[in-house]
């Protein structure tokens, strides 16, 4: 049994990342919660990862002393459309 899904989706890329090198980074996936369910990606960076990485002038020093490990990462943020879960 196979079902194909489409969904919006945000992603972090470090930095150093090169699309033509074979150097390979940690990949980070974050489901969010049920509050940004929908169809505006942009919800999805209220909290977690894509928060720390979009909104620096938001965050507080104890998050911001999170982000220089973050960065480090790819993280890839899909959105959940509306009325539906993550299961």
């Amino acid at each position: 049994v196979t079902k194909t899904e489409s969904y919006n989706f945000l992603v972090h890329l470090p930095p150093s990342y090169r699309f033509a090198t074979k150097q390979k980074y940690p990949l980070m996936l974050f489901l969010h919660g049920a509050g940004e369910r929908g169809d505006d990606v942009a919800k999805v960076a209220v909290h977690g990862p894509p928060k720390l990485l979009t909104q620096p002038a938001k965050l507080s020093p104890a998050e911001r002393a999170v982000v220089p490990y973050l960065e480090n990462f790819i993280v890839v943020s899909p959105q959940c459309p509306a009325n539906q879960r993550w299961d």
